[in-house]
């Protein structure tokens, strides 16, 4: 009787030892979808948050030629209008919103001697906080006693994710160019270098 060639299969060699060797098997090994799992970058390329990529695909419809119409759209709607009256309940605010730079609401925020500038992107659920320097800060870190931190609170309780520098400024191929993320989701003042 011919013998037939040893055939191991991850399975049986996982359930034979009863436990997985994690140097010789990982999940990223098997294909899901059929797809493969490993996508190729070219160098220089940027890896963005899904999430980010997709709300600015639905909101322009397409990376490779933009609709900016949705700007008017939502700011005609009120978009955000309860989250600017909670701001408005921690100093005097004066809203700067252009929608020929913008696809944000700018709102500024001064108590005291502390003015604050809050973006809330028109794009999808996501902010960014500056000073009136231009300096982006990272409002998690902020003292909840502080005007940074009251707005930290109101952002994050209406479900806003604030964006960083670091975030801000990496590039995403729009349009015919590569751009800033801070232009694609914020501005094109140019306030980010």
């Amino acid at each position: 009787m011919p013998t037939r060639p040893a055939v191991y299969s991850r399975d049986r060699d996982r359930n034979r030892t009863g436990w997985r060797n994690p140097k010789k098997y990982s999940s990223a090994d098997e294909p899901k979808h059929g797809r493969n799992p490993r996508a190729s970058f070219r160098p220089g390329d940027v890896l963005m948050n899904h999430d980010i990529r997709r709300v600015i695909v639905d909101s322009y419809r397409s990376l490779q030629s933009p609709d900016w119409s949705f700007v008017m759209t939502r700011l005609s709607q009120g978009l955000y209008d309860d989250v600017v009256d909670e701001i408005a309940s921690l100093g005097a605010i004066s809203e700067t919103t252009d929608p020929n730079d913008d696809c944000s609401r700018c709102i500024t925020v001064i108590h005291g001697t502390e003015a604050i500038t809050v973006r809330l992107s028109l794009v999808g659920s996501y902010a960014c906080v500056h000073d009136s320097d231009g300096r982006f800060l990272e409002v998690s870190d902020a003292p909840a006693d502080s005007l940074a931190g009251g707005i930290a609170h109101c952002l994050e309780r209406h479900g806003l994710q604030v964006l960083g520098t670091s975030e801000l400024s990496t590039t995403i191929e729009f349009g015919s160019s590569q751009v800033l993320l801070y232009e694609v989701m914020f501005s094109t003042d140019g306030l980010l270098p």
